[in-house]
């Protein structure tokens, strides 16, 4: 399911290519005004579609980016044959490579992205999107002696340090 939203086949290819046009249109306009003062409206404009069509696919354009990063990286995890949920911990360097990987195809966009650190930023959804990741593959492994609050702040602490670590990469031109 693509966007949390079940359908035909047929649907489903409509509302990727509609999402693909969308973050296209992100890109430009976050060339032409700059990801702080980008807005919704702006989006709509540079992809000719209203704001109520944007909405129907995305909240914000936090969530656009968010979008576009998952699909580099996914599509990345699936080049090299691997598995979140089996290879998360045992291969983890493939996989952080391509949390590098999905952002060196637009360097100019994602160093603009990362200058925002307002809500729902995408470092914020970053280190989010790793820590439930990382508790969701803990959980059929943990004793219940473990504090999950523990084990939360541990991969918080840690994936803090790495989403900022990536953001200072991006911003120095990523090296």
């Amino acid at each position: 399911m693509i966007g949390g939203k079940s359908g035909s086949g047929a649907a489903l290819v409509v509302q990727l290519d509609m999402r693909k046009l969308i973050a296209e249109a992100c890109e430009r306009a976050t060339a032409k005004v700059g990801f702080e003062k980008l807005s919704v409206t702006d989006i709509a404009e540079e992809c000719g579609i209203s704001r109520t069509t944007f909405y129907r696919y995305f909240k914000d354009k936090n969530d656009v980016v968010d979008w576009m990063y998952n699909e580099a990286f996914n599509r990345c995890v699936e080049a090299r044959g691997l598995k979140l949920d089996t290879h998360y911990v045992t291969r983890w360097r493939a996989i952080g490579e391509c949390v590098f990987e999905a952002v060196q195809d637009k360097p100019a966009f994602y160093q603009e992205v990362v200058r925002y650190t307002g809500q729902n930023s995408f470092i914020q959804t970053f280190v989010q999107v790793n820590v439930d990741r990382v508790l969701k593959l803990i959980a059929p492994h943990r004793r219940l002696s473990d504090d999950l609050r523990e084990l939360e702040y541990c991969a918080r602490f840690y994936y803090a340090g790495v989403g900022s670590l990536f953001a200072q990469w991006i911003k120095d031109g990523m090296p």
